[in-house]
């Protein structure tokens, strides 16, 4: 099991936005965690293609304008 930390533009004040990260290749995203400025911000992913998940965001994003997101994959590998 591998970690993927990735940061990603997100809108502050965005309501349930969508998101999404990838893996590495070879391994596929189980869990999703979300942080912005430092507060957790609750996701879920709702669907995975190969190594590449789409995440929806429960709640409303901190801030306003522009952020950064710290997102990391939970990912596990498929070989």
């Amino acid at each position: 099991m591998t970690v993927s930390i990735s940061t990603i533009p997100v809108t502050g004040g965005d309501v349930n936005p969508v998101l999404t990260g990838s893996c590495p290749t070879g391994a596929i995203p189980i869990g999703a965690n979300l942080t912005v400025n430092g507060t957790p911000v609750a996701v879920s992913i709702t669907s995975v293609i190969g190594n590449t998940a789409t995440i929806t965001v429960a709640g409303t994003i901190p801030g306003t304008g522009p952020e950064v997101g710290t997102l990391t994959l939970v990912c596990a590998a498929t070989t």
